[in-house]
């Protein structure tokens, strides 16, 4: 091969429009993992390959005395990985775990429900089936879910969402085994994951009822003090994630729960108050105090942040001026 078709440019993944020149044939890239890290190994070691190394050979072509892990260069490629462990690459870029990778710990068949424990990406995974088919309830790691397998129905957190199709089938493989003669046969749903990388956008909510009532409503049993007499229930839903809230026409803070998680608050009137107080040493000086019952918006939610926070506003104001 020519040396000059030994240069292939790759564009960087993290910063695009910067390219690094990767040499088929030595093995060589000029980013900086690559200098810092891995040009120290020798060059038939799979592990000297960093992400814009996999990604060019996979192109021009795997060297004989990597042959032995085709399969794994070009997974890896397709990732726009570095050749390390699959399952820190599933984690941290958050690729859906493939099916059969959940292992079966324990089973426990009852007459009517059959009790799994099972391990998967270092979580725990606990199951209930009724052997009639169903609803099935289980926990990652103590976060609940669920999944039907008549409807094919179901939910899980989004903090789980890759290995809900690992999940789903491993729940069903171990069902059909279980189940009794006349429950129905159960199909695993095709679930297509992809990771969630933006925003959706402020719009994104839609209304599925409003309820003027009286008393608690059970979701917000927890909150301590909540006496109101009268309230409006909201509940809507943003892509996969249902909302829910309370709002009072007398009260500046809006009370809502996203996936049926703990409480939190939206202050639509924060107070500040300035006034000025005379310090014998120093002169006079203006304080500021102010008051802002918002809690922080749950981290894990962020990709739905700004279309929950516009609803919530909009929604307080229409039965502000009804």
């Amino acid at each position: 091969m020519n040396e000059r078709h030994d240069i292939v440019q790759i564009e960087s993944d993290s910063n695009p429009g910067t390219f690094y020149s990767v040499n088929t044939t030595l093995l060589t890239c000029s980013c900086p993992i690559f200098s810092r890290k891995l040009k120290s190994l020798s060059i038939d070691n799979p592990h000297r390959l960093c992400k814009h190394l996999t990604q060019a050979i996979s192109k021009i072509g795997i060297p004989d005395f990597l042959s032995q892990y085709k399969d794994e260069i070009n997974w890896f490629a397709q990732q726009k990985a570095t050749f390390t462990d699959k399952a820190s690459v599933r984690q941290t870029k958050k690729l859906a775990l493939p099916t059969g990778i959940v292992q079966t710990l324990s089973v426990n068949k009852k007459r009517k429900y059959g009790y799994l424990e099972g391990t998967a990406d270092e979580k725990k995974i606990s199951a209930t089936i009724p052997l009639e088919g169903g609803m099935v309830g289980y926990t990652i790691n103590n976060l609940h879910a669920n999944y039907d397998t008549i409807t094919q129905e179901g939910f899980i957190p989004v903090t789980y969402r890759n290995m809900e199709q690992a999940i789903v089938s491993w729940i069903v493989e171990e069902y059909n085994r279980m189940r009794n003669k006349s429950a129905p046969l159960a199909i695993p749903k095709d679930i297509k994951y992809t990771p969630i990388k933006k925003e959706l956008p402020e719009d994104s909510v839609t209304t599925i009822s409003i309820q003027k009532k009286k008393g608690l409503v059970q979701f917000f049993e927890i909150v301590d003090n909540f006496d109101e007499d009268e309230y409006f229930h909201l509940q809507g839903q943003v892509g996969r994630e249902s909302v829910e809230a309370i709002i009072r026409k007398n009260h500046n803070v809006i009370l809502y729960n996203i996936d049926g998680s703990k409480v939190y608050s939206l202050d639509m009137a924060p107070m500040k108050n300035e006034s000025i107080v005379d310090l014998a040493e120093f002169g006079k000086a203006t304080l500021t105090v102010s008051s802002d019952f918002s809690d922080t918006f749950p981290k894990t939610y962020w990709f739905i942040q700004k279309a929950v926070l516009k609803w919530l506003r909009n929604e307080f104001d229409n039965i502000a001026h009804a």
